[in-house]
């Protein structure tokens, strides 16, 4: 986030816990072009699968040409 900051990129930065329609509206509101996500994350002590609502949302995003995935090490519950 503050690297596209400094180099002036627009981005928009989304709660993880968004569901896949309120991702697909931003996606299409600001007309991106890259997606960066992670593959899941923990929230609440529950394991949510953030990769999985990425592709959802896609579905409908054409604009879209990359998305950039970061593998999560697996972290125990706690």
């Amino acid at each position: 986030m503050l690297a596209c900051a400094r180099l002036g990129v627009v981005h928009s930065i989304v709660f993880g816990g968004f569901s896949a329609h309120a991702l697909k509206d931003r996606i299409q509101d600001c007309n991106a072009k890259l997606v960066v996500t992670a593959d899941g994350g923990l929230r609440g002590g529950k394991v949510v699968a953030l990769k999985e609502n990425v592709d959802a949302a896609l579905n409908d995003c054409p604009s879209v040409k990359n998305i950039v995935v970061v593998r999560v090490p697996k972290m125990p519950l706690p």
